[in-house]
């Protein structure tokens, strides 16, 4: 009898998915072996974290601290101390106009006495009552600071407009909502 030919059995992809299947598990299961280290090491750093620290560690943290402190102290010094230095040049008074939504409130630096607040139902009567205010302070001896608050960023420009209009010179920062510059 002859030698028959064999015909090559098909490849199949059967064997492969099954390859592929196998080394997902397999990533899978070193993925999580991983993460249950990374869970039982911060418990390990914990207990040596209490070593004694390098000595240039400790110092880098105290400074740290120091220059922390010094932020705190900057921020808690009212503005009206920063905004004191405007008007050390000598030729012009600094007038001080804190603009809201529900009030204005006007205040001279030089004076030292507390600011007057402009209150009115409506914002044409607090204008008109700012502009009365600020008859007392004439154009060519003062400047002035308007330190707009959000509630009345729609309306400001309309205000250092009039003000201009009357021959001041103004400047405009603004000022968050819950703060002042006023002493009171």
């Amino acid at each position: 009898m002859g030698r028959q030919k064999r015909t090559p059995t098909a490849f199949s992809f059967f064997s492969f998915q099954d390859l592929i299947t196998g080394l997902s598990g397999l990533m899978i299961f070193l993925v999580l072996l991983l993460l249950i280290d990374q869970l039982v090491s911060p418990a390990q750093k914990s207990v040596r974290t209490e070593e004694p620290k390098p000595q240039v560690a400790v110092s880098v943290q105290e400074k740290i601290k120091r220059l922390e402190a010094e932020k705190r102290k900057w921020e808690a010094l009212p503005e009206q101390v920063i905004l004191g230095m405007v008007q050390e040049d000598g030729k012009k008074q600094v007038v001080l106009i804190e603009y809201a939504a529900e009030r204005i409130a006007v205040q001279a630096m030089h004076l030292r006495k507390p600011p007057r607040v402009l209150a009115s139902a409506s914002e044409s009567d607090r204008r008109r009552l700012l502009l009365l205010e600020l008859a007392a302070f004439p154009p060519q001896q003062n400047d002035l600071l308007v330190l707009i608050k959000t509630s009345a960023f729609q309306t400001s420009t309309e205000l250092i407009g009039l003000l201009r209009s009357k021959g001041y010179q103004v400047g405009f920062e603004p000022l968050e909502e819950n703060r002042s510059a006023l002493t009171w």
